[in-house]
């Protein structure tokens, strides 16, 4: 038999694994946190990692929406007008105050609580937004 035909020796230990994980993800969690977790596993008797592993690939709780994409750069567009007006109304605003300040003639109570709702107006637009994309 020359050297082409004798078989590799076979290597002492563990077999490879077929399909080995390669990637890792770092989480933080506190510390009552982790100690669920430990204590489900231990429950379980399995590892922590792959309970963790298990709730993430089985988790009925994670929610995916798929948003075009036309939609969400329309979207993203509002969002950026908004904040424009947004800012438009704290000059407003800060002009009113500096008026009433220097007791100008200005009335700026009525401006200022109108000046105040839009702001929450556009505050909960925004919030939808956010929630949407």
């Amino acid at each position: 038999m020359n050297d082409a035909q004798t078989p590799a020796p076979k290597r002492p230990g563990r077999p490879r694994a077929e399909n080995p994980r390669t990637e890792r993800i770092t989480v933080r969690l506190l510390p009552e946190e982790l100690a669920k977790l430990e204590e489900q596993a231990a429950a379980a008797r399995i590892q922590v990692s792959v309970l963790a592993r298990k709730k993430v690939a089985d988790s009925p709780n994670v929610q995916t929406r798929s948003i075009a994409p036309e939609t969400e750069s329309a979207i993203r567009s509002i969002y950026a007008e908004l904040g424009k007006i947004g800012s438009n109304l704290n000059q407003i605003a800060r002009g009113i105050n500096a008026a009433n300040l220097a007791e100008s003639p200005v009335v700026g109570t009525e401006i200022r609580e109108q000046v105040n709702e839009m702001k929450y107006a556009l505050r909960g637009i925004m919030d939808w937004l956010d929630r949407l994309s």
